[in-house]
């Protein structure tokens, strides 16, 4: 047994800390399944595999590489570290071996891995005695580099966002890399979901455009971690038809997963201790016997927090803080390429990351991770529990909980995380605005035929855009082709990782001015806004000015004790409906959840219930057949008192669900300063900053007028409920879109400026996308409604709580009067069940 599993199993089997580890699993070492060399492998390839003690391949490296051999796409949808990498590796290898002009490119989501690829790939190739002239070119790449790049690299290394703005746009200059072009590789394509993933499928449709330009066809293999549809979601990327790879041969440690659930300080409430705290608790004990860790969080912010509590920690138990190191974006690069090569040499032995070390970057041997709070979905928990003992060595996995509804609910169904298949990947390659952006860039590229497509979207599709852009005076149209009009290098003003622009810079004032850091344009308003409290490493400087239109704050180093949290203030108001429809839908009679239908039901009505589309609710929040019996008594047990037991055929409806086109206001109005050792609140400020306004897509709930009166409720209390309601269905979507949380927003409408409802009507429910246009989530969310009902009902019936938490309704809205109560678990309840049922007239 590992040090760390001694330490771990040690507090849960203490019968005073143990009660908060309510779960652990062991996963079993599993040995390896070898397959032969191929036959086929050129021998120097072979040789220098063989030089590295590398008789045979991994079973589903060789599976994938007799796809590429055989003309097929694929993808190698296996665990992290399972030597997914070596297949694109061997069929670059081999293309370049036995032809002189054959050219591969590589694309990697973050510049970290693609400069570690290059070096695995680099002293295969010397080995090989295969000249490749492996090159990264990224934004960081020197400007007399890349000339030399673009004649001599046969493989280049970048990223989509270099291909979209500083190769395809300049792609004559690279004919040599097209015109030879035979693989491209995309890797960790499950990365490419949401917005990112619908922009790069257009780069993939103007990569490919370009190659055809200049005679070239290559084939794809992309790699992935362990998603329910690599082939569905590969073929959405490149538009081609996927083979997909999924049963790994390699090897694997055996693995320790121990659920965590920080104590319980008000019973009554369900407030918890702090997850950052316990987090830093398990990190410090495992540091101290010596278990190189990983620690996840969810927040930039909570990196810095975790980091500057943990060095302090390491220097009081006699140990050197420089071991401990954060890691996140918005570091310079030189800054993370000094914490990877501290990792791999062992300097560095605890490291706070986001998602930016979730992937596959080659951080040296690790003997646990600690995840400080559930990532959001199955698929990232894997990818992040697998980069400890990525060399085959017994690893322990620690998930601490938050108070969020989805951790609490995994803490009472750990079956849900440990044995269910991970989620879906999606993304929209033919939403309107993102075509448009990436058509604008293809037409700069190359001129448009006047019947031709773009990818999969249609010829007329693609012809009616490109009229929109010739009456903006964007493309011209000439009698053949649509030619480029306007001014040079559409891409630069095209991000692919949000649909807006412009990142901002943090300047050192004290420091000559040095750059510190960057913060991305949706994070600046309550990242930088004047006042507010930069962390970068532990460091703490204070920004004293926000220049919004240079995209620059000006800070300086002060020695502070908290940290701030923005405050913000958002608006709502419909502009379009694509569709609406009563709710509960006219259909059979309902009763309240938890109760025996009626056997004297009578028949339904004629309209059918609404289509629950394809977009199927992941098991997590569906529950076995055994754990629904369970839901209903406890949802019974819990709401009887509380809830009328309706039963409806044709009742009035209790709600009208929308779904459609949206304008959100959002602004920065103050923020809280929060102490970094007690979590307490020390003070407020104000911001004076502009406002924003998003135009995007959501689903909406208006309400019947009466509902308050019928549920017996307050006016006020109503309101209550309705952001009880929201922040569940919140939850549940984001688990149920395989997207986070902060792709989504909430807010109710018809509120004036002291929370109260206004008194024409109740306010309505608005569940957004944040992203300007949307990516589609209205969509699904709109289909499958009555699934998000039924897993909110589940994730508010399951709470351990009083009468109502964080864990289940959110934060507590405040007492206006001597009297009132908390936010009510059972006034939501009743609140999902009625929606669910209806009411009797």
């Amino acid at each position: 047994m590992s040090l760390a599993e001694q330490l771990l199993d040690n507090w849960a089997d203490d019968p005073v800390r143990g009660s908060s580890f309510v779960h652990r699993h062991r996963q079993a070492a599993r040995p390896p399944s070898f397959a032969p060399l191929p036959d086929w492998l050129p021998e120097p390839v072979a040789a220098a595999l063989k030089s590295r003690n590398i008789s045979n391949l991994y079973s589903h490296q060789a599976e994938a590489l007799a796809h590429l051999r055989a003309g097929r796409d694929v993808v190698v949808a296996t665990p992290t570290a399972s030597g997914k990498s070596l297949v694109y590796h061997l069929a670059a290898l081999t293309e370049c071996h036995l032809d002189e002009a054959a050219r591969a490119l590589y694309l990697f989501p973050t510049k970290a891995l693609a400069h570690d690829q290059v070096v695995g790939l680099d002293a295969l190739a010397r080995v090989a005695g295969i000249e490749v002239g492996a090159h990264t070119y990224d934004g960081d790449t020197p400007a007399d580099a890349r000339r030399a790049i673009r004649q001599a690299a046969r493989i280049v290394v970048t990223n989509p966002d270099m291909l979209h703005m500083g190769i395809l746009p300049h792609h004559d200059r690279w004919a040599g890399l097209f015109g030879g072009l035979k693989l491209v590789v995309l890797d960790e394509a499950h990365t490419y979901r949401g917005v990112f993933g619908s922009h790069v499928a257009n780069v993939i449709r103007r990569l490919r455009r370009v190659c055809r330009h200049h005679g070239s066809d290559p084939r794809f293999v992309l790699s992935t971690a362990t998603i329910a549809n690599p082939a569905e979601h590969g073929e959405a990327l490149i538009e081609a038809p996927v083979t997909a790879v999924c049963e790994s041969g390699a090897a694997t440690g055996r693995r320790s997963f121990y659920l965590y659930n920080p104590p319980l300080v008000d019973g009554t409430t369900g407030v918890r201790q702090s997850y950052v705290q316990a987090a830093r608790k398990v990190a410090r004990a495992l540091v101290r016997r010596e278990v190189p860790t990983i620690v996840f969080a969810n927040s930039r912010l909570n990196v810095e927090r975790l980091t500057r509590h943990l060095k302090e920690d390491i220097a009081h138990d006699g140990g050197d803080p420089e071991t401990v190191a954060g890691y996140r974006g918005g570091y310079l690069p030189e800054h993370r390429r000094a914490i990877e090569a501290g990792l791999r040499s062992g300097r560095i032995s605890l490291v706070v990351a986001t998602n930016a070390l979730e992937l596959g970057v080659d951080i040296g041997q690790l003997g646990a991770c600690v995840l400080a709070g559930y990532p959001g979905t199955v698929a990232s928990t894997l990818q992040r529990a697998g980069r400890a003992g990525r060399r085959d060595e017994p690893a322990v996995v620690v998930l601490v909980a938050r108070s969020e509804p989805v951790d609490q609910y995994l803490m009472t169904h750990p079956e849900h995380l440990v044995d269910r298949s991970p989620e879906h990947a999606r993304l929209q390659a033919d939403h309107l605005l993102i075509v448009a952006d990436h058509l604008k860039c293809a037409a700069f590229e190359l001129p448009f035929d006047r019947h031709e497509g773009f990818g999969r979207f249609a010829p007329a599709s693609a012809q009616e855009v490109l009229g929109w852009l010739a009456e903006e005076r964007v493309v011209y149209p000439g009698p053949r082709r649509w030619q480029w009009l306007d001014e040079p290098f559409p891409a630069q003003k095209v991000a692919l990782r949000a649909i807006a622009e412009g990142n901002f810079t943090v300047f050192d004032r004290a420091h000559d001015h040095t750059i510190i850091g960057e913060v991305d344009y949706h994070s600046a308003a309550s990242t930088l806004h004047p006042q507010a409290i930069y962390i970068v490493g532990g460091a703490t400087w204070q920004v004293q000015v926000l220049d919004w239109t240079g995209r620059r704050a000006y800070v300086d180093p002060v020695a502070v004790d908290y940290y701030t949290d923005a405050m913000t203030f958002d608006g709502v108001r419909p502009l379009s409906t694509f569709a609406q429809r009563a709710w509960p839908p006219p259909a059979a009679p309902h009763r309240h959840p938890g109760l025996q239908p009626s056997p004297a039901a009578p028949a339904p009505t004629t309209q059918p219930a609404p289509a629950t589309g394809s977009w199927p609710m992941p098991e997590a929040i569906q529950g076995t057949p055994a754990a629904m019996q369970t839901d209903r008594a406890t949802i019974q047990a819990f709401s009887m008192a509380a809830a009328d037991a309706v039963e409806v055929s044709q009742g009035a409806p209790v709600a009208w669900l929308n779904h459609g086109e949206v304008q959100v206001f959002e602004r920065v109005v103050g923020f809280k300063k929060i102490r970094f050792a007690t979590g307490e609140n020390v003070g407020f400020g104000e911001v004076d900053l502009p406002g924003s306004e998003l135009h995007t897509t959501a689903i909406w709930l208006a309400f019947h007028p009466e509902l308050a009166e019928r549920l017996a409720l307050s006016r006020l209390r109503l309101v209550d409920a309705l952001e009880g309601l929201g922040a569940a269905l919140r939850q549940v979507a984001a688990v149920h879109l395989m997207c986070d949380t902060r792709d989504l927003g909430r807010a109710l409408a018809g509120i004036d400026d002291d929370g109260q409802p206004t008194p024409a009507e109740l306010p309505t429910l608005f569940l957004y996308e944040r992203q300007p246009g949307g990516v589609g989530f209205h969509e699904g969310l709109y289909a499958d409604f009555g699934h998000l009902l039924d897993a909110a009902s589940r994730l508010l019936g399951r709470c351990p709580c009083e009468d109502g938490c964080p864990a289940c309704v959110g934060a507590p809205a405040p007492l206006v009067a001597p009297g009132d109560q908390p936010r009510s678990r059972r006034a939501v309840l009743k609140l999902v069940h009625t929606l669910s049922a209806g009411w009797a007239r």
